[in-house]
């Protein structure tokens, strides 16, 4: 879910009573930091208040999309602050990068530095080059998993342009998630062939 979406003034309540019924209990939500939709990742108050609405199980440290640099700076300023005040929550750090060189710093600083809970793949990963060619999605889960630990669950951030690609990546053991509205929108077209398909561009 989408902390600018869940804590706003014209939704909070709607998503509160509808979370609040008991098909929710045994599903696992995630409190996304809205960086694809505002621009920027929403401060703390906000990711707070929208997991305290919908009882969120996991929030999404602060990133910076496709910019491993500045998301690594953004991910561990926050840490410190961010693993006291949702001590309650499973924490997850997105691996951000704009080559594969890039992209491997990013992940082994913060193996190195945080203890997230989740690791992240985002669909903005799906064919950064290592120099020489694009790379895969699933080629960057196998590569946290070995940098993470294979026990570190892995969650992916949306579907790219490759839904094939992105099943591939999740199809891999350490992927317990993925996440987009690209069925809902195929769906909505009538369009039932999920990796042929199209689902053109999202809306507001």
């Amino acid at each position: 879910l989408l902390a600018h979406d869940v804590a706003s003034q014209t939704n909070s309540k709607a998503y509160e009573e509808e979370f609040n019924k008991p098909e929710w209990d045994h599903t696992n939500i995630i409190m996304d930091n809205s960086v694809v939709e505002t621009g920027g990742a929403v401060d703390l108050n906000m990711v707070k208040d929208a997991s305290e609405i919908v009882a969120a199980d996991v929030v999404v440290l602060p990133d910076v999309l496709g910019n491993g640099t500045e998301s690594l700076r953004a991910t561990l300023n926050a840490w410190a602050t961010w693993h006291w005040e949702f001590r309650d929550y499973e924490k997850m750090v997105v691996i951000q990068g704009s080559t594969m060189k890039d992209w491997l710093l990013s992940a082994e600083t913060l193996a190195k530095e945080t203890l997230p809970d989740w690791i992240s793949v985002p669909r903005v990963a799906q064919g950064i080059t290592d120099g020489s060619r694009p790379v895969n999605r699933y080629e960057l889960v196998a590569w946290a998993s070995a940098i993470f630990g294979k026990h570190i669950p892995v969650h992916l951030l949306g579907f790219s342009d490759y839904i094939w690609e992105d099943l591939t990546a999740a199809w891999q053991p350490s992927v317990k998630s993925i996440d987009s509205a690209v069925p809902l929108r195929l769906a909505s077209q009538n369009q039932y062939n999920v990796l042929s398909g199209d689902a053109g561009k999202r809306g507001d």
